[in-house]
């Protein structure tokens, strides 16, 4: 059984669409959760804390 990649990503990050490209390059299937960016604040919307838990407190992305 293989690990599931998992990227937290927001709209319009080119480092995000960076990663993303480079996965489905190499043929790596990932999940993708969004997340979404007003006046470079990211909304504190359930996806946001999630990813801050689940990494540590980190909340910068691509995660």
């Amino acid at each position: 059984m293989s690990a599931q990649v998992e990227i937290y990503s927001a709209p319009g990050c080119p480092y995000c669409r960076h990663a993303k490209r480079l996965l489905r390059e190499k043929g790596v299937p990932f999940v993708e959760h969004r997340l979404y960016i007003v006046l470079l604040w990211l909304l504190p919307i359930g996806t946001f804390r999630e990813m801050k838990e689940r990494s540590g407190g980190r909340d910068t992305v691509p995660l």
